[in-house]
């Protein structure tokens, strides 16, 4: 008798079931307003805005008031010069009158992740000759081709 085993399964399967309740706690139905918060502002004001709350009329998911938490009391001021925009833009991104007007609390905002860029050295003549030298006696082009290239990225790091 064998006994069934368990696939893997991916991240963000287990992380979406955990995150839909406190993102729903928040008013925000779904992610797509956190995930393309970006996408929807523009990077400028997506350092310095970031979206807190939803809140909605009773039994109604049009017009909702969106509470945008602000780092500062300019931006604060520029927030009002183009709440109109913001608010077109998040009901064009979903499609309907999603957010009716915008509330601004003041607030820190958690600085985005950096990413870690390596440097990428450059690879020298001598270990070049010597992988080539390696890779001669492999006859398919193509696996030469691959092994090359996984070469080079390993002298490189």
């Amino acid at each position: 008798m064998t006994i069934p085993r368990r696939s893997f399964k991916t991240i963000g399967t287990n992380v979406t079931k955990i995150v839909k309740p406190l993102i729903s706690k928040r008013g925000f139905g779904n992610s797509e307003i956190i995930n393309n918060w970006v996408n929807i502002v523009g990077d400028k004001l997506a350092q310095n805005i970031m979206p807190h709350k939803i809140s909605y009329n009773s039994n109604s998911n049009l017009d909702g008031v969106l509470l945008l938490r602000v780092n500062s009391s300019s931006v604060a001021l520029e927030i009002q010069y183009v709440e109109k925009q913001i608010i077109n833009k998040i009901n064009t991104y979903f499609g309907f009158r999603a957010i009716g007007r915008i509330k601004i609390i003041q607030g820190p905002i958690p600085s985005p992740e950096r990413k870690l860029t390596s440097k990428i050295r450059s690879i020298a003549k001598t270990d070049k000759i010597e992988l080539e030298r390696k890779l001669n006696s492999i006859k398919d082009p193509d696996l030469r081709v691959a092994l090359a290239a996984l070469g080079t990225a390993i002298i490189k790091k």
